[in-house]
């Protein structure tokens, strides 16, 4: 994985507002720091829900955290958390103990946008169904490129955007405004 890791860093340099999902296994963790000490390391949502319900054997537990973790708002965070507490202590104790700054989109310092899960993993593992049979070497070579293809789309467009939310977040509340200009508001006694 180091190997792997030196090369990304040398392909990518620097980027600010960078950050890397994965689970939580702490030898990932111990890498990720050693190669970019500057990178913020948050976990994928769906691996830690997964990980709660094996661990605290309750089904409840992985809705709460799923809420908890997309609450957009300290105030519903606070909410779905003292849900969580009451359906389970130990569990509650785990995800702090994890550290919220590391799964829930209110406590993360970076922008991550709707990125919470390592569905970029599975895409990638869809795209290398063919390229599986090709020789190393080559297999390393197209991995290179389709890798650096897709930072550099991406970084252009998150360069281009003019907003602190997606293009097509704004557009969504824009719309919501624009229907709030609209609406009239009766007095209450």
């Amino acid at each position: 994985m180091g190997v792997v890791l030196d090369c990304l860093k040398g392909a990518l340099g620097h980027i600010d507002d960078s950050f890397f999902i994965s689970d939580l296994y702490a030898s990932i963790e111990v890498r990720i720091s050693k190669f970019f000490p500057d990178v913020t390391h948050t976990i994928c949502c769906w691996h830690f829900y997964e990980n709660m319900k094996k661990r605290f054997h309750i089904k409840d537990v992985a809705s709460i955290m799923d809420k908890t973790a997309r609450s957009y708002t300290e105030l519903k965070y606070n909410r779905h958390m003292e849900e969580l507490r009451n359906l389970q202590e130990n569990a509650f104790n785990y995800v702090i103990e994890v550290g919220p700054h590391k799964w829930s989109r209110v406590h993360c310092l970076e922008r991550m946008y709707r990125v919470m899960t390592t569905n970029v993993a599975e895409w990638i593992n869809s795209c290398l169904k063919f390229a599986r049979q090709l020789s190393m070497l080559t297999l390393v070579e197209f991995i290179r490129n389709m890798l650096q293809r897709w930072f550099y789309d991406r970084h252009r467009t998150a360069q281009s955007m003019h907003h602190q939310l997606t293009d097509a977040s704004h557009l969504v509340i824009l719309k919501h405004v624009e229907k709030c200009a609209y609406m009239t508001f009766n007095p209450v006694d």
